[in-house]
């Protein structure tokens, strides 16, 4: 397993990072939970398991208690511009708005429904088009749900 390379993929998540660096909560299968090292968020994250290589992609689940904020939910897309994003689980089809290598639920609504169903297991896939060209990533649930609750507790003790 890549372990070293998910966990340090995990702690350079740039739209979390403090200057400090994020405080590891803890590791549940392939997803770690981590606290921002301000206290302002703390989140669950996955890399693909099985993108085909190690792209930086990653997805991530994270809680912004002073605003109000719970399991957002967050795609990195392999650190390029991405367009035509769909998030599945089983059955299930989310539309995601990309802003460069970035892409969140088109609605608040999806957001809920989306970590709902993550708590529920199975398997996630993220498609979209990068440079022209269709790309899958499949992200194994097991673990995800004690990683977000882990995340979710330690933002409390903070407050």
């Amino acid at each position: 397993m890549r372990r070293p390379a998910i966990l340090t993929t995990m702690m350079l998540a740039p739209c979390l990072i403090a200057a400090s660096g994020p405080q590891s909560i803890g590791q549940f299968g392939r997803w770690g939970a981590f606290r921002a090292a301000d206290g302002a968020s703390c989140y669950a994250i996955a890399q693909p398991s099985r993108s085909g290589r190690e792209d930086g992609a990653y997805l991530t689940i994270s809680s912004w208690p002073a605003r109000r904020l719970v399991r957002q939910i967050h795609v990195r897309f392999r650190g390029v511009p991405a367009d035509g994003a769909v998030l599945s689980i089983g059955e299930r089809r989310f539309p995601l708005a990309t802003n460069s290598a970035d892409g969140w639920p088109a609605s608040p609504a999806d957001g809920r429904r989306i970590a709902r169903l993550v708590r529920e297991g199975g398997t996630l896939r993220i498609t979209a088009r990068i440079g022209g060209r269709r790309i899958s990533d499949t992200y194994a649930l097991a673990g995800a749900p004690s990683a977000i609750d882990a995340a979710d507790l330690a933002c409390l003790r903070e407050r």
